[in-house]
This record gives structure tokens, sequence and C-alpha cells, in this order.
């Protein structure tokens, strides 16, 4: 149950979790949503945290949890910088 790592690799800037954290595959955006996301509210972390954890059950591409991952970081006003 481990995604695979993407073609493109992301880089945020979380405050609260050490300043920059590059995400390279499905497993790490999951584990970064689950433990270092600093608002898990919206509407945005929901669906990333759920299109991750169907990519790694197999259901979902990985660049579709990718997509979704960037979206959420954008929603929490994450600096994102895709690479």
């Amino acid at each position: 149950m481990q995604g695979q790592y993407w073609k493109k690799s992301v880089q945020l800037e979380l405050a609260a979790a050490g300043g920059l954290r590059i995400v390279t595959s499905t497993d790490e955006a999951a584990r970064c949503l689950l433990y270092k996301w600093p608002d898990q509210s919206s509407k945005a972390y929901h669906r990333a945290k759920g299109m991750c954890l169907d990519a790694l059950e197999g259901r979902k591409p990985d660049e579709e949890a990718r997509q979704a991952f960037i979206d959420a970081a954008l929603e929490a006003h994450i600096n994102v910088r895709v690479q």
C-alpha cells in the first residue's frame, strides 16, 4: 500500500512543520496531510486526504492525488512550488 513517486515533486512552506518540505509521492502527501497540515477542516483538505488514501489502495491515480494535494495547499494559503 505505497503510492508511486510523482513525476514532479511539490515543495511546501509549512511554518509550523519546520519550514520547507518537499513531497515526492502520494505516501508522503498523505503523511503530510495527516500529521503536518495547519488546517484540517477545509473541503479541499478532506478531498486530498481521501484521494491520497484511495491512490495508496490503487483506486485512484497518483497524479490525481497529487493535484488534490496541491489544491488543498493552495486553499490553506500554503506557499507551493511545483518542480
